[in-house]
């Protein structure tokens, strides 16, 4: 299906664009409008590849006429030979074209008269329209009408008062010049309404016209369905062709949309490793605390700890007892202090080296609940200058509990003062 954009600036300061389309019958349709506000500098740029033709105001002179305003720019005309020169020229003013060009430079594919739709409208919206007519648009205030001749429109009038009694005379005027002026060019005798039809009786007309767009009053909207149409038709000149810049906006839209994908590729995949982290810290987190549960309900690994906290309390009271730093002093306190956070004792056993009266042999048993804490704690008696001949005797599971581990701990300690 395919898809065509015209775009107008209003009275009230705001652009109003019409995006077209062809049904399967072969006819355009409106398929949906927007407006945007004059300082929204953003809206070009959400149009991505679209290619927008833009309808500028202008007026129409005789194209025998040399007397122009200055800053005026005329508009483009065919040479093709396949339909006549205009008759009259339209003009717009050049400080009005380069703002608007600046505006759509990445989407502008042309630029022509708004009163394009005179000649569109009737071409694209019926099936089978004439290619010479008179296309009358009215409101309260005054009305357009156009002649368009071998589908190109040759001129354009703004006639008032836009009352409706006023219309038929307005049209015998017209018709009247014509005949003066185009002695040679028959006026065509089809007539096309654009917009509310009740401003435009068939009264008014030599001949019944044919209504076109009677549902949309809004003359923005029309000029803006028309502007669509212009490239498609060919029906008016030319104030500006397509800008390099809008050539190129497939591409551009293309790298836009290639760069959007992958930004958003790269926040999901950010969210998702955010994710994963929440979802296996708590997992940590409730394992953790089903540990504890299970370790704080065991009555045997409470008593366990119980008789290892006591004896911890000994051990510090038999430090506190102690004034001066002995062998055993230093050790006491390195089991009081130095031992690992889950590792406990329950039994502490002595006895004198058959072959030095210096050196006591001692026995230690308790459990724990890793056993890299019992190699731990090891590794700390072997940094001791006055303990050696550190052995781990047993270290093994706990019968009664999995969950704990029983072990035993031989060393040699220097009893004398170091």
């Amino acid at each position: 299906m395919k898809y065509l954009y015209g775009a107008v600036y209003t009275e009230n300061n705001r652009y109003v664009l019409a995006s077209m389309r062809r049904s399967e019958s072969g006819v355009w349709e409106l398929d949906k409008s927007k407006q945007f506000g004059e300082k929204n500098k953003a809206w070009p740029f959400l149009l991505g590849n679209r290619g927008i033709c833009f309808g500028i105001s202008s007026w129409w002179r005789p194209r025998s006429s040399n007397r122009a305003p200055d800053k005026l720019i005329v508009a483009q005309h065919s040479d093709s030979e396949n339909r006549p020169d205009y008759l009259c020229s339209p003009a717009a003013h050049e400080i009005e074209i380069n703002l608007h060009r600046e505006l759509l430079r990445s989407n502008l594919i042309g630029m022509t008269p708004d009163t394009a739709f005179l000649a569109t409208l009737p071409r694209g919206l019926l099936k089978n329209s004439a290619s010479s007519f008179v296309s009358v648009y009215g409101n309260s205030r005054y009305y357009i009408i156009g002649i368009t001749i071998n589908g190109a429109l040759a001129v354009s009038y703004r006639m008032s008062p836009g009352a409706v009694e006023k219309l038929h005379g307005l049209l015998g005027r017209i018709k009247r010049h014509w005949d003066l002026q185009f002695r040679d060019m028959p006026f065509p005798e089809t007539f096309y309404t654009i917009g509310d039809a009740s401003l435009m009786p068939d009264s008014a007309f030599e001949t019944p016209p044919k209504h076109v767009a009677e549902h949309i009053k809004d003359l923005a909207l029309l000029k803006a369905m028309g502007t669509a149409l212009a490239p498609e038709f060919s029906a008016a000149p030319l104030f500006e062709k397509q800008t390099p810049e809008a050539s190129n906006r497939k591409k551009r839209t293309l790298a836009y949309a290639i760069s959007a994908c992958l930004i958003l590729l790269g926040i999901c995949m950010a969210a998702a490793l955010a994710g994963t982290n929440v979802y296996y810290k708590k997992k940590i987190s409730s394992y953790e605390t089903e540990y504890q549960n299970v370790i704080g309900h065991n009555r045997e690994v409470n008593k366990l700890t119980k008789k290892s906290i006591e004896l911890a309390e000994t051990i510090m009271r038999l430090q506190n007892t102690f004034s001066r730093q002995t062998a055993w002093g230093r050790f006491f306190n390195i089991l009081a202090g130095k031992r690992p956070d889950n590792l406990y004792f329950d039994r502490l056993g002595s006895e004198p080296d058959k072959k030095n009266k210096d050196i006591i042999r001692i026995a230690l048993s308790g459990w724990t609940t890793q056993e890299n804490s019992v190699t731990d704690f090891i590794a700390t008696l072997q940094g001791l200058p006055y303990v050696s001949q550190i052995t781990l005797s047993s270290l093994e599971r706990d019968k009664k509990k999995d969950s704990l581990y029983r072990f035993k701990i031989i060393c040699s300690l220097l009893s004398n003062e170091y």
